[in-house]
Order: C-alpha cells, then sequence, then structure tokens
C-alpha cells in the first residue's frame, strides 16, 4: 500500500501525533496499489472495519486557498456564538444584518462567509465514500493546509436548535455558487452525514432499515463507478440490517444492482413493505434502463423530492393518502417478470395544460456574472410567477372562485411549505392561504422597490425566505393545471398525463399510460390533493395500478 503525504500534510501529522497516542491511524486519499489482489468487492467490507477500528481517522482537505485558513479558525467561533444564541425565536428569520450582530458575528460583507463557502464546498465532501469514512470513525481530524479542527467541529454546523447552522452555509454556499439542487444537497451533506452516525446504534430487527432514504439524502455524492452509489452505502448501516442483503458484487451489471436494490427496499421486511423510493424515481430522471419504479442512482437531480425525508422529522409535511392513523394500508405485487410493481391507488385526474418550465439557467455563469444578473433573475421569476397565475385563472368556474384559484397557485408555488420558527426545529411546516399570500405581497414589496431604483431594504428578509422557498419547490419542475387543479411536476410530464394517489406515499405522482400499464414519470405537488382529500372522493374507485 503505497501512502502520499504532502508537506503541509506530515506538518500537521506530526503535530497530531504529539496529542495521539500511537496506534492504527488511517489517513484519507490513500493511493492504494492498483496490484492488490484484494477484490473489489470484498474491500467495501474491509475498508468499513478498517475506519471502525482506527484509533483516529485523518482527513485531508488540500492545501490552503481562497481563505481556508481564516475559515477553518472561524468555524469553532462560529459554532461557539451558534450555542449561545438558543433563545433565538424570530419568526421566519434565515439571515438578516441584526440577526448576525445578535450573534456576535461579521457582517455579511465579510471575506470570511464566503472563504467557509469555498472550505465547506471542496471535493471532499462530494464523495460518496466519505460517508462511510467519517460515520464509523472512533475519533476524525480535518486537515486543510497547516490548520486542523475536529470532524465533529464540522457537525458542531449542524446541530443548533432552529437548524440555523444549516442556513449559514446556505447563505455561504450561495455567495460562491448559483442556486441548484446540487447546491442543495451539499447544503444537507454534513446533517446526513450525522444523522447516519446516530443510527449505527439502532439495532431494531424488526423495523423497515431505511435504507431508501439513505440513498436519498446521499443521491447528490459523486462517484466514478455509479455502482458506489449503491454498494458503498450499504456500509453506513448497522451491522444487522447490512446482513439482509447481498454483499457488493461489482461483477453484477449497474442495472442488476439497482433493481434488486430497489425491489429489497420496496420489500422490506415482513409487514413493513414501503413504497418511499418512489419519491426518488420515475422516468424523467433516468439515464439508463430501467423500470420507471426504479430510481437511477446514477443520475443527479433536477429538483428536491417533494417527499424530502431526514431521519429526524417527526411526521411527514405532505399526507395524500389522509393522516398516518387512517391512511389505507401499503399494497406491493410483483408480475411474473419481477420487473413490473403492482399498487393500489386512485387515478383521481389528468393533466389539462402545461405552464412554464422553472429551469436553473444561469448555472453555468461565473459567480460574479450570476450576481450581475440578480436583478434580471427577480424580474424573470415575477414574469413566470404571473405566467402561472393567468393560467391557473383558467381553473375558475366563475369570477367568484378566482381568488381561491390564485391563492391555490400561491400556495403551490412555494410547495405548501413555510420557515416558521417551529417548523424549521424539525421540518417545514404546512402553509395556510393567508401566510401564502402574505409570502408574495412581501415578494411584490420588493420587486416594486427594484423596479423603481430604490435600495430593495424593505422586506427583503421576508422576500428571502420567499426565494429560499420558491426556488426549493419549482426547481427543475413545470406548472401545470387539469380540470380542478394546479399544480407542480417534473419536467417531461405532458398533457393528458395521469395524477395519481398511490397507497403508501405521501405525494401525488404523474403517470403516463403505456403498453397496457403505466410508466411513473415522477412526484408531484397539487393543491387540494395534499392531505387525503381524495381519499372521501367515493365516486373514484380504487384499483390495481401496474407501473412498468
Amino acid at each position: 500500500m503505497i501512502l502520499t503525504v504532502t508537506k503541509n500534510l506530515s506538518c500537521a501529522l506530526q503535530r497530531f501525533r504529539k496529542s495521539h497516542e500511537p496506534r492504527a491511524v488511517w489517513i484519507d486519499q490513500l493511493c492504494i496499489d492498483q496490484s492488490s489482489v484484494i477484490e473489489r468487492s470484498q474491500q467495501v467490507r474491509i475498508m468499513q472495519k478498517i475506519y471502525a477500528k482506527a484509533k483516529c481517522v485523518l482527513i485531508w482537505l488540500g492545501e490552503s486557498e481562497n481563505g481556508s485558513d481564516d475559515a477553518m479558525n472561524f468555524i469553532p467561533v462560529l459554532i461557539s456564538r451558534l450555542r449561545d444564541f438558543l433563545t433565538l425565536r424570530e419568526h421566519d428569520t434565515v439571515l438578516s444584518l441584526s440577526l448576525l450582530v445578535q450573534i456576535g458575528l461579521p457582517d455579511w460583507g465579510s471575506s470570511i462567509w464566503t472563504a467557509l463557502g469555498h472550505l465547506l464546498t471542496r471535493p471532499y465532501f462530494e464523495r460518496v465514500w466519505v460517508i462511510q469514512e467519517v460515520v464509523y470513525a472512533q475519533d476524525a481530524v480535518v486537515i486543510c493546509g497547516g490548520e486542523t479542527l475536529p470532524w465533529s467541529s464540522f457537525l458542531g454546523l449542524v446541530q443548533h436548535p432552529g437548524n440555523l447552522g444549516t442556513h449559514l452555509i446556505t447563505a455561504c454556499i450561495a455567495l460562491i455558487r448559483q442556486p441548484s439542487v446540487e447546491t442543495q444537497d451539499a447544503i444537507t451533506h454534513l446533517q446526513s452525514i450525522w444523522e447516519l452516525k446516530l443510527r449505527l446504534n439502532w439495532n431494531n430487527q424488526d423495523t423497515n432499515d431505511g435504507f431508501a432514504d439513505i440513498l436519498a439524502t446521499q443521491r447528490g455524492c459523486k462517484a466514478t463507478d455509479p455502482r458506489d452509489k449503491v454498494l458503498s452505502l450499504l456500509g453506513v448501516m448497522p451491522e444487522v440490517q447490512q446482513r439482509r442483503y447481498d454483499a457488493p458484487d461489482y461483477s453484477e451489471s449497474l442495472e442488476s444492482i439497482y433493481i434488486k436494490t430497489a425491489r429489497r427496499c420496496i420489500a422490506g421486511l415482513g409487514s413493513w413493505a414501503t413504497l418511499y423510493i418512489l419519491h426518488s424515481a420515475g422516468r424523467a430522471l433516468q439515464n439508463y434502463n430501467l423500470p420507471s419504479w426504479v430510481p437511477d442512482w446514477s443520475m443527479q437531480r433536477r429538483s428536491v423530492a417533494f417527499r424530502e425525508k431526514h431521519f429526524t422529522m417527526y411526521r411527514p409535511i405532505y399526507s395524500a393518502t389522509g393522516p398516518l392513523d387512517t391512511a389505507p394500508a401499503t399494497y406491493v405485487g410483483w408480475s411474473d417478470d419481477l420487473n413490473r410493481l403492482i399498487v393500489r391507488g386512485k387515478i383521481v385526474t389528468c393533466i389539462r395544460a402545461m405552464g412554464p418550465e422553472f429551469v436553473a439557467r444561469d448555472e453555468m455563469l461565473s459567480k460574479e456574472e450570476f450576481d450581475r444578473r440578480a436583478v434580471d433573475r427577480v424580474l424573470r421569476t415575477e414574469a413566470t410567477i404571473e405566467d402561472c397565475l393567468r393560467l391557473s385563472a383558467s381553473v375558475a368556474h366563475d369570477p367568484q372562485s378566482l381568488e381561491t384559484v390564485r391563492s391555490a397557485c400561491r400556495q403551490t408555488l412555494l410547495g405548501g411549505k413555510s420557515r416558521t420558527w417551529m417548523a424549521m426545529l424539525h421540518h417545514a411546516g404546512g402553509l395556510e392561504a393567508a401566510d401564502a399570500d402574505q409570502y408574495f405581497h412581501d415578494f411584490k414589496t420588493y420587486v416594486a422597490a427594484i423596479k423603481s431604483g430604490d435600495k430593495p431594504t424593505t422586506g427583503y428578509a421576508k422576500s428571502n425566505v420567499f426565494e429560499l422557498l420558491h426556488r426549493e419547490a419549482t426547481m427543475g419542475r413545470a406548472f401545470f393545471i387539469t380540470d380542478r387543479y394546479v399544480g407542480l411536476g417534473p419536467i417531461g410530464c405532458q398533457e393528458g398525463d395521469k395524477i395519481a394517489i398511490i397507497f403508501g406515499c405521501f405525494t401525488p405522482f404523474i403517470l403516463r399510460e403505456e403498453a397496457c400499464a403505466y410508466v411513473l414519470i415522477g412526484d408531484s405537488y397539487i393543491q387540494g390533493l395534499m392531505k387525503g382529500e381524495a381519499m372521501e372522493m367515493t365516486d373514484i374507485p380504487v384499483q390495481e395500478i401496474h407501473l412498468r
């Protein structure tokens, strides 16, 4: 085995050895001799044991650049300020100048925030193999240039009540990257690693293992071999749950591995069959030849799934089949060829007309050019929203219902989610019509200030919340209407596609009829079908739905 160690890493290692008793130490970013006789399939399990038994794992982020030394030194200060500010109770606060002053943090114009953004977006944090390394490590130290920090300090950024640390990470990354789903994945990466580490202590053999959630949360990670997007993550479950799966086998094709994994996630254990994996699936997000109900984990998401689940969430935001205690039971069946999944549910209506697509047009721009186009971007957002409101007006059957439909459209364009203090504590909360209307009022106030040439300070903080929610709900999606509803679905859905409520899932799905079965296109948000309303429609029968 060959280890390559730079001068800075060598110095850091010397300092590290002075404060830790010598024992097995594993350094990240090893160069492994390719002539090794160890089969790659065996390495998955072997690496897990190495990281678990090592006294400490050293994580090498690279040489000093973009203010990384200052950022490394700033992280403990930031965590200390966050911990001292546990009494925060401001409504809908994401980042305001007054809040930073209250916490005792530098002004948002300080270069330290940009430096922190650069540090947290280093390539190390995007690799799928990172997860196994830090989840199993008894202790870990992060080294960047000549500076070191305990890995626990990085996790401390996401352990603040109200997710304030997560919001700070969001803002820091936004300083150097254009808003995208990839950015969203980077923001949640630290939090998911922390939660996975907690799960290693769960040894309950009688529950669903949650592997579908692990795969969904880590989908934004990168791997040279797309099979690693599944096989490497088997190692981050408790050992008792790992035994339910076959050992990683790199002799199998990607398609075979993905299909088997999806089937195993759905089958669960005994009565714990689950269809949660469908929220990550759909023909709109597949590069490989897979059944539409099998997620293509090799492909970067274009949108944030409407059923975003973190392991610490107490309850789902959406409940298209009604409250959990009264919702119909999940049904799972298989056809003879095992590639056709049979579920039960209701096909409620179909798409009547398509509206605007929300495409991240600015992803290829430099950060400087992206910032210069900020005003154009806000005005473009306003114009797209107006197009959606005009199309939604055709759903109104009389003048009296027009404002109700417009309000439903506004809720839809925010994904039906609100970010209040209590909501941020565990998850985004449900959005009431009056709240959605207020968000849009604040945004329009902000836009009016821009158009008039004034400095847009009034309503800026609340407008910032609006833009966060709106971008998260709409990015990579398309607006549509049915005969009576407005909604958001994956880019690629079409007029005539069906809207289905599938038992065991939390949101409606878009289906397309094909060859005496249905192709799953993707999940959707449809105002008026997110709280179990379809279960009260006695004129719409329950039926078996064959997904191919």
